[in-house]
């Protein structure tokens, strides 16, 4: 049996706390089919691994705590920037909370470890093609829409984040939205 899995950083409840703040003093754009990202599934996604086997989960579990050990650092921390319209270009689709460039880099330089200790273990993922890493928290969802047809949404922001574990989620796509369920946690 198939799971779709992902890996992430978690957020702490605090920080949730301070994103969820600053969102409810800002009109959000509900007039292009706006579909809020339930706050229990704020997360950075490191590295999106797609359809894998139920059976190689041992193996990614494996590869991500071998990953955590040679990357020898303390949890992952930094600074949440900004809110804004993503992915960056003329047609964003999402509401995302922006990682700081430092923080991106860290997370980018993991991220790099997996996908080593992934292939290692003969494990596919879902490439997906970005010259660096950007981190950031996925709010809500909207229909494709042009920046410029969109109100103006750019909030600087300054919430330092850590976060203890490493976590593979499953995500299983349902109609409301997906329902994410953690399926391990490395601890850093």
């Amino acid at each position: 049996m198939k799971r779709r899995l992902f890996i992430a950083l978690n957020l702490a409840d605090d920080i949730k706390d301070d994103v969820e703040s600053v969102l409810k003093g800002i009109p959000l754009p509900r007039q292009f089919g706006l579909r809020p990202v339930a706050r229990e599934n704020w997360h950075i996604t490191v590295l999106f691994l797609g359809d894998q086997e139920e059976e190689d989960i041992p193996r990614i579990e494996a590869a991500m705590s071998a990953a955590v050990l040679k990357r020898n650092a303390p949890p992952p921390h930094g600074k949440l920037r900004d809110l804004t319209y993503g992915p960056v270009g003329a047609r964003p689709r999402a509401i995302w909370v922006n990682a700081s460039r430092d923080a991106s880099d860290g997370i980018g330089y993991l991220k790099r470890l997996i996908e080593a200790e992934l292939a290692k273990e003969e494990i596919g993922w879902e490439e997906k093609d970005r010259e660096r890493f950007e981190g950031h928290v996925t709010l809500a969802r909207f229909n494709q829409t042009p920046l410029r047809s969109l109100p103006h949404l750019q909030k600087p922001l300054n919430f330092e984040f850590s976060t203890p574990t490493l976590d593979l989620v499953s995500s299983e796509l349902r109609r409301g939205g997906p329902r994410y369920s953690t399926v391990a946690k490395i601890a850093f």
